[in-house]
This record gives C-alpha cells, sequence and structure tokens, in this order.
C-alpha cells in the first residue's frame, strides 16, 4: 500500500482483499477525490449527514472539513486511488482558468457521481498520470498535479452542465429540440432573454417550449436562465473583488441590483456582498 505524503498533495492507490470500513467518519483540511476503480460487493460513503452508495467508477468529491466515513464491510475487494489536496496550490490563476473558485467547486459538489464513459475515460487517465508522476516525485510535481487537477474540474464541470439533459424525462425529438435552447442560455445567460424571444428564434411555440422545456431540465426556462445568471455572479463575485455589485448583477443579465440582491439571497441565504465576505 504505497503512500506520498508530500508537502500539499497526498495520492495512495490501494486493493483490498478483504472488508473494510473506517470505524468513525473523520474530517481533514484538504479537498478529497477519491475514485473508486473496482469493487466485487457493495459499499457506502456518509459525507456529512448523507450516505451514498459506492458502486464501481464512481467518483466521490468532498470538501474540506467535511466528516466522512467509507463502509466497505460488504465487499471482498475493492481497489481506488484516494487524491487529497492542501487549498494553499490552488490560486487566484488557478480559480480564473476553471472559470470557478476551487473552493465554491468542491462545497458546491460534494457528493458521489457516476459519470458518463467519455468522462469517466478522461478523469481516470489524469488520475493515472497524476500517481504515475508521484511516484518519482520530481522538479515541477506540484505544479503538473495542480495542473492536472484544474483538467479534472473542467471535465467535471462539462459533466455537471450537460446533466441538465441527461437527467430529464422526455422523448428523443424533445431533446433534439430542447438541446439548442439550452445551450444557447448557457452561453448567452448575460443577454436579455425570455420565453417569448426563444419561442421565435428556435421556430417553436410558447407554449411547446415551455412544456418541453420543464419536462427536460425539471425546471421551467425562467428558473433555468436564473440559476445561470446566479452561478456565474458567484463566480465573478470571488474571481473579481474590484467589481461592484452593480456591475456583476449587470454582467449576468440582471437589469435591477436590488432584484439580483434579492434572488441571490434566496439562492444562498447571503446578500451578494456577504457572500463574498464569506468566501
Amino acid at each position: 500500500m504505497p503512500t506520498y505524503p508530500l508537502d500539499r498533495i497526498h495520492i495512495d492507490h490501494v486493493f483490498r482483499n478483504h472488508p473494510y470500513k473506517m470505524r468513525e467518519a473523520h474530517q481533514h483540511a484538504r479537498y478529497e477525490i477519491y475514485y473508486l476503480a473496482d469493487i466485487k460487493g457493495s459499499g457506502q460513503v456518509t459525507i456529512a449527514d448523507q450516505t451514498y452508495p459506492l458502486t464501481k467508477n464512481c467518483l466521490v468529491l468532498i470538501d474540506q472539513h467535511t466528516p466522512h466515513r467509507n463502509d466497505l464491510s460488504q465487499a471482498d475487494f475493492h481497489e481506488r486511488y484516494l487524491l487529497e489536496l492542501d487549498p494553499t496550490i490552488f490560486d487566484t490563476d488557478s480559480d480564473k482558468l476553471v472559470h470557478v473558485p476551487i473552493s465554491l467547486f468542491f462545497q458546491q459538489n460534494t457528493g458521489v457521481y457516476q459519470l458518463d464513459l467519455s468522462t469517466l475515460r478522461q478523469i481516470k487517465q489524469v488520475l493515472l498520470s497524476i500517481y504515475d508522476e508521484s511516484l518519482f516525485n520530481e522538479i515541477y510535481f506540484e505544479d503538473l498535479v495542480r495542473l492536472r487537477v484544474l483538467e479534472i474540474v473542467l471535465l467535471l464541470n462539462r459533466f455537471f452542465e450537460n446533466q441538465t439533459l441527461t437527467s430529464g424525462k422526455f422523448s428523443v425529438a424533445q431533446k433534439q429540440t430542447i438541446e439548442p435552447v439550452v445551450k444557447y442560455i448557457n452561453e448567452h445567460f448575460s443577454e436579455d432573454l425570455s420565453l417569448t424571444q426563444l419561442a421565435e428564434q428556435f421556430y417553436l411555440s410558447k407554449a411547446y417550449l415551455a412544456r418541453a422545456f420543464k419536462g427536460g431540465t425539471g425546471k421551467t426556462l425562467h428558473a433555468y436562465l436564473n440559476d445561470c445568471r446566479l452561478k456565474h455572479a458567484q463566480r465573478l463575485l470571488l474571481l473579481y473583488p474590484s467589481y461592484s455589485i452593480d456591475e456583476v448583477a449587470e454582467l449576468c443579465g440582471f437589469n435591477s441590483t436590488s432584484y439580483f440582491t434579492k434572488q441571490f439571497r434566496l439562492h444562498t441565504s447571503l446578500t451578494p456582498s456577504q457572500f463574498r465576505k464569506a468566501y
């Protein structure tokens, strides 16, 4: 069971041919990426107060200072990779490269994920390259790991955005209709968009677009647009501290700062100013 306890990065690759269970939940000041490459039997992980099943090829993200406990007592064998990252290896340049503060990424996405085959293959290759690099710990090791972790963050962000449609219940025809609308909103949310304007642009009736969009994404078009704007606002508030609240509101497509502040509070339980200070 080789481990590589470097200054700010810890990575190991474990095979266990017996059941395993943590005695109690633990937490640490590092971000954690856990990849379960194989398992014979069943397992679960409890993160904070939520319990998730652990299955072959699942990926686990855990924020710093978050209690968690693995239970593989019903598994005769498992293989996993564990990567722990000190938050100090990332800086504002790292955040800007992936379009989201790393702290916010792990806080919002702590949980267990079953990835599509393409994303899984790419992330697995990156994790293997990090592990191989750790065997030698040569010059610039930490810089290479930082870049590869940022690649994982970008791949996961793309996966999360694509999940908007894969989680919906609709026909192939509906998906083909709604997919370009979702993509357009993701790319143009800062513009003055509305159901009427989008229906006209994509040659759809307002009623059909509203119904298909809700069925496909689980949200109304207005709610989805609002979510896109508010997520981007969170990123701007943290990535660009020199931007005023008025500027952030305008850049995210809100015509009124007071409406932006109200929606932001509903979304995060904090005002934009409080959110910026909290992180």
